[in-house]
């Protein structure tokens, strides 16, 4: 199972290819034919391991996947590659994890896009326009800490009630 929840069907060569990568990584960019022979032992494992796990059959998770092909690298003494790898995985989580939050962010900002337009008078009488993403960060800083409560929902419900229906002139 993919991460995104497709279910496709298992590949044990993308495993190979994998470990293969990390064995390029770590040998200054060069996969020599012994290192590719490792890959896939080391492939081959991680297939023996799941298939005497999962005797009968079992979605598996590429994560779990993943989780397996560290064990492996470690269990075969490959303790740099293992490591590369390891910071690997958590590099590509944190860059996912930086795309969904762009991603909810921008989808956020579509739903309030009506309020870009309104403005407000400082108290130095100069206009300027409502910033969302800075009206977001301070309801989120005066709500940590407190349990369910959502910051999207205040700012919603501030945005709906309180500048909805000003005009421009106001």
């Amino acid at each position: 199972t993919k991460r995104d929840g497709k279910v496709v069907s298992f590949k044990p060569e993308k495993i190979t290819v994998a470990i293969a990568k990390v064995f390029r990584a770590s040998n200054s960019g060069i996969l020599t034919e012994g290192l590719l022979q490792q890959a896939r032992i080391i492939a081959q494992s991680v297939v023996h391991e799941i298939q005497e796990t999962w005797p009968n059959g079992k979605c598996i998770k590429i994560e779990e996947i993943q989780d397996l092909v560290e064990k492996n690298l470690m269990k075969s003494g490959y303790h740099e590659a293992s490591r590369r790898y390891i910071l690997y995985r958590e590099e590509r989580a944190r860059i996912r994890r930086q795309q969904q939050f762009m991603e909810q962010t921008e989808a956020k900002e579509q739903s309030f896009e009506w309020a870009k337009n309104i403005q407000y008078r400082t108290l130095s009488g100069e206009h300027k326009p409502i910033n969302i993403n800075e009206l977001r960060f301070t309801i989120d800083t005066c709500c940590q800490g407190l349990e369910n409560v959502s910051t999207e929902k205040i700012l919603n419900e501030t945005l709906k009630n309180y500048f909805n229906g000003i005009s421009e002139e106001q």
